[in-house]
C-alpha cells in the first residue's frame, strides 16, 4: 500500500505541482501542530488525507461527485482488478467531476483504491485550527445559526472568515498547472 500512495503521491507532484505543495504546506502544518501531529492522514509522507479501499465481489459506484472533498482538490484512483493499464492511477478532481466505474458480471470482481483529502481539512489549517464554526462565534460574538442565514445571501463571509467561496475558489484554481508548466516541469 506504501508503494501505491508513493506513487500516487508522485504523479500528484508532478502533474499537479502547485496544487500538490498546497496540500503539502497543509499537511505539514497539521502535522507539526503540537495537538495534531499524531494525524497521519493517508500514510507516512503523504500529502493526502485519507485513504479508501473498495473491494468485493460487486463493487458499483453511481455516478456522484465527492462534495466533501477539497473543491478545487484532485483524488488518486488506483485500480486494481479493471483493464487500467498495469501501474496506471486517474488522477481527478472528484468533487467537480461526475465520475462512477460501470457494472460487472456477477463472477467478475473489481477493486480499486481512492487517496483524497476532505475539504474541512484545509479549512480547518487555513482557520488557524479551528472549526468554521468556532472562527465566526469568536470573531463576531454572535450566534451561529443567525450568521449562517446572513451568509446565505451571496454565499461569502461578511468577516473574512475562511476568505470567502468565491476567493478561495479562485485561489484554488491559480494552483492549476498550464501545459507550458507541466513541460517546464519535466525537463527539470
Amino acid at each position: 500500500m506504501e508503494r501505491l500512495l508513493k506513487f500516487c503521491d508522485t504523479s500528484f507532484q508532478k502533474w499537479a505541482p502547485n496544487l500538490h505543495a498546497y496540500y503539502r504546506q497543509t499537511m505539514d502544518k497539521l502535522g507539526n501542530h503540537p495537538k495534531y501531529r499524531n494525524i497521519e492522514g493517508a500514510g507516512q509522507g503523504s500529502v493526502f488525507g485519507s485513504m479508501t479501499v473498495n473491494y468485493g465481489s460487486s463493487v458499483v459506484t453511481v455516478p456522484h461527485r465527492d462534495h466533501k472533498n477539497l473543491a478545487f482538490g484532485w483524488c488518486a484512483v488506483v485500480a486494481l482488478a479493471v483493464e487500467f493499464p498495469p501501474g496506471s492511477a486517474a488522477l481527478i478532481p472528484s468533487a467537480v467531476l461526475t465520475h462512477s466505474n460501470a457494472l460487472i458480471a456477477p463472477q467478475d470482481q473489481r477493486a480499486s483504491v481512492t487517496f483524497y483529502s476532505l475539504g474541512s481539512i484545509f479549512r480547518f489549517v487555513d482557520n488557524g485550527f479551528q472549526t468554521l464554526r468556532s472562527v465566526q462565534v469568536s470573531k463576531n460574538g454572535t450566534d451561529y445559526k443567525l450568521l449562517l442565514a446572513q451568509m446565505k445571501g451571496d454565499h461569502r463571509d461578511r468577516d473574512g472568515v475562511n476568505q470567502g467561496r468565491e476567493g478561495r475558489w479562485k485561489r484554488g484554481l491559480a494552483l492549476y498547472s498550464t501545459l507550458q508548466q507541466l513541460s517546464e516541469n519535466i525537463f527539470e
